[in-house]
């Protein structure tokens, strides 16, 4: 007869495996949908959480530590949190398909960076920014990246990954 102990020792372990499986589906379904990326038709035509996966896999593939926050639930105004060389980042992904993201997605995102003790801010979205989204952010630690900037970057991941 199994002990209690032996028992908790058999759950922790399908726990821990259960968990590793995930992992590893996860990052693969992350990979492939990464490597599908061409122009901005394909961007476009993913969901919101895949737009988010696919933002987190290419800061990952520029050297990024990425934690994702948010996955459809409350993530704080900060969908991902990008960690390199010491300094820390927010990331706030829109998969805005016909509309342009404006000043309050921005001023936002510059807040949670602020509160979030983050040393720079990045607004990525498949459209484009308002003009008085671009205003405000001139001399502010955001960056905002549409479209084309996203699938720039995507290419320098790929190139960095066979340098």
């Amino acid at each position: 007869m199994a002990s209690l102990h032996d028992i908790a020792v058999l759950f922790a372990a399908l726990l821990f495996l259960a968990a590793g499986v995930g992992y590893l589906t996860r990052r693969s379904r992350r990979r492939q949908l990464w490597a599908r990326q061409r122009d901005l038709g394909t961007l476009r035509a993913m969901s919101w959480q895949e737009f988010e996966q696919l933002v987190g896999e290419t800061f990952r593939r520029l050297d990024y530590q990425v934690r994702e926050t948010g996955g459809g639930g409350a993530d704080g105004g900060a969908d991902l949190i990008l960690i390199k060389k010491g300094r820390r980042a927010v990331v706030q992904c829109k998969h805005y398909k016909r509309r342009s993201v404006g000043v309050p997605i921005v001023r936002e995102i510059v807040g949670v960076a602020i509160h979030e003790k983050a040393q720079v801010a990045f607004v990525v979205s498949v459209g484009r920014f308002t003009k008085a989204a671009q205003t405000y952010a001139l001399g502010k630690p955001v960056t905002l990246i549409d479209g084309p900037a996203l699938l720039q970057l995507i290419e320098r991941g790929r190139l960095a990954r066979h340098s």
